[in-house]
């Protein structure tokens, strides 16, 4: 039989020590895959970057070939008018400004329309917009020998003298098919890929 405790002997110190606890079992992992968050907040992929970027180099191709119908409406026409007479040296006056408006304004709106489209798009493109991308392939793929026919009217004639402009026609086709190659890549696809299981 234990003895009593002594005058002024703590009760608690003769107490039989607590049982420690232990923390508690942390459960298993559920998935082994990374964090949802984590790969929604990967950067864009640098080849996709470089995508855009050809995308708006040639979309700036297809604005300076605009701004030199702007700036040299009248020599545009002159040519034009000088290539379709040598073509059919009878055709009539009427006729002959009715095929020079023509051509102006579907070649300008071609090129216009595929400028605007291509610089909006690649930009959204950029901002995880797959759908963007869609139709950047589709511009592209429709716009691109309609284009380039366009601009070959717009400019016939004058290419020797405006080095530029001869760049401008020659490399818009090569940024734009490079520009579509690189964005469906693998990298772009994997990261355009989880956005749209969201």
């Amino acid at each position: 039989m234990a003895a009593p405790p002594a005058a002024g002997e703590d009760l608690a110190a003769l107490a039989p020590p607590a049982a420690r606890e232990e923390p508690p079992v942390r459960p298993a992992k559920a998935s082994a895959l990374p964090s949802p968050l984590l790969e929604f907040t990967k950067p864009r992929p640098r080849v996709l970057t470089i995508s855009v970027g050809l995308w708006l180099l040639s979309a700036l191709c297809g604005f300076s070939i605009i701004a030199y119908f702007i700036f040299d409406l009248g020599e545009v026409r002159a040519l034009l008018e000088t290539t379709m007479r040598a073509e059919d040296p009878d055709v009539d006056d009427a006729n002959l400004k009715t095929a020079i408006d023509g051509t102006v304004a579907i070649s300008l709106g071609l090129i216009g329309l595929f400028a605007e489209s291509a610089l909006v798009l690649a930009l959204l493109m950029a901002g995880r917009r797959n759908w963007a991308r869609g139709l950047l392939a589709i511009v592209g793929v429709v716009t691109l020998p309609v284009t380039a026919v366009g601009a070959t009217l717009l400019t016939v004639g004058a290419i020797e003298s405006r080095i530029w402009l001869l760049l401008a026609i020659i490399a818009q086709p090569i940024f734009m098919l490079a520009g579509m190659v690189t964005m469906f890549l693998p990298a772009p696809n994997a990261w355009f890929r989880f956005r749209l299981r969201q």
